[in-house]
């Protein structure tokens, strides 16, 4: 599915939650305000093997509007860090002030060598990064302190995570109920420290296991996840959208297919691909008002989905849903949803999950009653 002509005003769609390579997402690139994030303390953790070369390029080709963002949105008063990892974390630049031309040498050096196989120490890095200021603790699988300097209070903590595999903790092997636990538990380490993680994931193929750990991270931390292709293409852009949105997700709450059947004039896009076919916005709302009759699976999830990718474009965080909306493009591949006929409890399931999410009881934050409702 291909959401066109997204509205310059949102952000991020990639601070929604996610920008989806396997879903086609686009996003637009906004300007940074100054000051508005405040004090930022922002950390890289990068996945330097040999299969991330096109990503490292990628960001070391815009490293400089990066930077530039995050000391333009802070006002100045910032902090970076970056650090790498193959099998083991490794601490490039630790978190110092005012530090834009150190951190921005040392990607310039940034070399995708190595670590064929995988899985990568993804999470060990994290670890170090939000728990390695006691060296003592073991974090990060050496030990070695990360952050002496620590995350300053009051600032805005942001670590930013790329890699395209796995997370293998310190053994260089993923192990289901082991690794994704520990993944989790870092995850609800940050969030207890008020640090937020946003993962990029290099992936034209994605595998469903590392989205779900990866989205976690964004989810339980109130970060941001991003799918881009293997060769990194986007991914410099990606960065510097979450530091506009000061490297949080979205806020935007979804709102019912009721409400976008009726409310034309609020839609974000004028177009969706779905399922590989094309729709303008009037063949759209000419669906969303076709009852499923006879129980029309096409059509009961066609509703859902279409109310879903506008939310997202309007700034919903897909979070929740997004092994669901891959779902739902794949069952409706090639389906004409104007004229098609199915009936499929597979297709009513999908469709259920995406109305609890337009609905707003997948998003916990969003409880106040949508304007216009369901009406």
């Amino acid at each position: 599915m291909n959401i066109n002509h997204l509205p310059k005003k949102l952000p991020l769609l990639a601070a929604m939650g996610c920008l989806t390579v396997g879903l086609g997402f686009s996003h637009a690139t906004v300007a940074v305000e100054e000051g508005v994030c405040g004090p930022m303390d922002v950390v890289f953790a990068v996945d330097d093997t040999g299969s991330m070369f096109g990503a490292i390029a990628n960001i070391q080709t815009g490293i400089g509007a990066i930077i530039g963002d995050v000391v333009t949105a802070s006002g100045g008063d910032y902090q970076l860090g970056l650090v790498t990892f193959k099998d083991n974390p490794v601490t490039v630049v630790d978190l110092a002030a005012g530090n834009a031309a150190a951190v921005t040498a040392a990607v310039g050096a940034l070399s995708a060598t190595g670590g064929a196989g995988g899985p990568e120490a993804s999470d060990a890095s994290l670890d170090m990064v939000v728990n390695g200021t006691d060296a003592a603790s073991g974090a990060g699988c050496t030990g070695v302190a990360f952050n002496s300097a620590g995350f300053r209070a009051g600032a805005d903590k942001i670590a930013i995570m790329l890699t395209d595999n796995l997370p293998g903790g310190c053994d260089d092997a993923f192990v289901g109920g082991v690794d994704d636990v520990n993944a989790g538990r870092v995850a609800n380490d940050a969030s207890v420290a008020g640090i937020s993680i946003s993962a990029i994931y290099n992936a034209s193929s994605p595998s469903a296991t590392v989205v779900g750990i990866m989205n976690n991270y964004a989810v339980t931390t109130g970060g941001v996840f991003v799918n881009t292709p293997s060769n990194g293409a986007g991914t410099d852009t990606a960065i510097t959208d979450l530091i506009a949105n000061c490297g949080n997700s979205a806020d935007g709450c979804p709102l019912s297919q009721g409400y976008w059947k009726n409310h034309p004039d609020d839609w974000p896009v004028e177009d969706l691909t779905i399922g590989g076919i094309f729709y303008d916005k009037a063949t759209l709302i000419t669906i969303l008002k076709t009852p499923p009759k006879k129980g029309n699976s096409y059509l009961i999830l066609g509703h859902q989905l279409i109310a879903a990718l506008l939310n997202i474009a309007n700034g919903s965080n897909p979070g929740f849903i997004n092994d669901t909306l891959a779902a739902a493009d794949a069952a409706l591949t090639g389906v004409d949803l104007t004229s098609e006929f199915q009936k499929d409890s597979g297709m009513n399931a999908l469709a259920s999950i995406l109305d609890d999410y337009n609905n707003r009881e997948l998003t916990p934050d969003c409880n106040d009653p949508e304007a216009g409702g369901d009406q």
